[in-house]
């Protein structure tokens, strides 16, 4: 992405260009071969023996010895968890039209989906904001490719020390007080400071690929496993689809300067009241069927992920993160 602008100085035509662009994306065949298939996914479709091969390599990999007398009791527990519930009645839950009968599971996809829509958008608007900067569209995009590693970082170690939910709640309110103020700025500041317009929209592109990353975490952390791929493709797709508006969004600025940036201000901080509805993740058991999806974050207030745990809470929660998948 960092190049991407000037390759296509160097193509010199857009057709050729397109085709040079998508050469990359055939290394994504790679990742089938690289990537392990989730455990977890392959015991909600009673493929015990799939997730027993996958958790081998997987400590193979991490150099962790793992005997063989604790993949025999992983073995006796999935399938005791199986016998549990009637073979057709788990086979329903792993669809994703079951998983719309569930109240309070149906209601945290819908959240989810929106949210995903609508942080979409805003990072496909923002990205397309290269004009009116004072410099050449081929260095912004340039300089936007250059946040990305460091928001990377920045929201990783955020929610590792604070949590997804306050990462993902702080950056959308902050990103969009970020973008507002760039487009007043632009419509009440006939020349602005060229390297003051700029660093404040890289603070913005900053801000909303911390937004993205933070939402694609928590989303995927939210849905059940049984049904994750699934309910996350459709986010994927409605988000894709509803970033036509970003151009119109962009062109009424042509009316009124701010237009565009106002407007995502108000959606980032749509998005980050429906992520105050929704549970936090950090540090929990996440669902993996749809009875437990129903469940989880049950009774959680809108901001207890303020709340800082206390000791003997801290302590409980360090021995359920650490116990065996198993029982003993």
């Amino acid at each position: 992405m960092i190049s991407a602008s000037w390759q296509a100085v160097w193509v010199g035509e857009w057709r050729t260009f397109m085709a040079w662009s998508a050469v990359p994306l055939l290394l994504v065949t790679l990742f089938y071969f690289l990537v392990q298939e989730s455990a977890q996914w392959l015991v909600t479709r009673h493929d015990i023996d799939g997730a027993v091969l996958r958790l081998r390599r997987v400590a193979h990999f991490n150099r962790r010895v793992v005997s063989e007398e604790d993949f025999e009791q992983f073995r006796v527990h999935c399938k005791g968890q199986e016998s549990t519930s009637s073979h057709h009645s788990m086979q329903r839950q792993s669809k994703l039209m079951d998983a719309l009968k569930t109240p309070r599971l149906r209601l945290r996809m819908i959240n989810v989906l929106l949210v995903f829509t609508i942080i979409t958008l805003c990072y496909n608007t923002v990205s397309r904001n290269v004009e009116g900067l004072g410099l050449s569209p081929f260095i912004m995009f340039t300089l936007f490719a250059l946040t990305l590693p460091p928001s990377g970082l920045f929201q990783a170690q955020a929610q590792k020390s604070m949590g997804r939910k306050f990462t993902a709640v702080s950056s959308m309110v902050a990103t969009g007080l970020m973008t507002a103020a760039c487009g007043i700025l632009l419509t009440f500041w006939k020349q602005p400071s060229p390297v003051l317009l700029v660093a404040l929209i890289l603070t913005s592109r900053f801000g909303i690929s911390v937004c993205t990353g933070a939402t694609m975490q928590i989303s995927a952390e939210l849905v059940p496993t049984c049904v994750r791929s699934g309910i996350l493709a459709v986010a994927h797709v409605s988000g894709a689809a509803f970033s036509f508006v970003s151009p119109f969004i962009l062109h009424l600025d042509t009316y009124f300067r701010a237009a565009s940036s106002i407007i995502i201000c108000l959606l980032l901080f749509a998005s980050a009241w429906i992520c105050l509805l929704m549970p936090e993740t950090r540090n929990k058991k996440l669902p993996m069927s749809l009875a437990e999806g129903e469940q989880f974050g049950k009774g959680e207030r809108m901001f207890d992920f303020l709340r800082r745990p206390k000791k003997e809470d801290e302590a409980d929660l360090s021995a359920e993160t650490h116990q065996k998948l198993v029982p003993e």
